[in-house]
């Protein structure tokens, strides 16, 4: 009964090992060289939301408003649409 016991517990840990082995050299290969392009993509997007609240508080100093769409009118869609006529 020990040695079931043992074995079991043997196996759990080996398979754990394992399993965090190969986890650590897949997250290690992937890693690699990928954090400079997420720091060039958050750069871009900082720049893109300075320029979009730059357009935004001139416009608000003109006084334009944005409202809302008529919500009569449905929102486009890039679905497409089934006929009537096959009904």
């Amino acid at each position: 009964m020990g040695y079931l016991f043992l074995q079991t517990w043997t196996w759990l840990l080996l398979g754990a090992l394992l399993g965090l082995f190969i986890g650590w050299s897949i997250w290690r290969r992937a890693g690699s060289g990928d954090c400079s392009s997420i720091q060039e993509k958050l750069a871009q997007c900082k720049r893109r939301c300075a320029e979009l609240e730059l357009i935004h508080q001139s416009s608000k100093a003109a006084g334009s408003e944005v409202t809302a769409a008529d919500p009569a009118t449905p929102a486009p869609t890039l679905l497409p649409q089934p006929d009537d006529a096959d009904d």
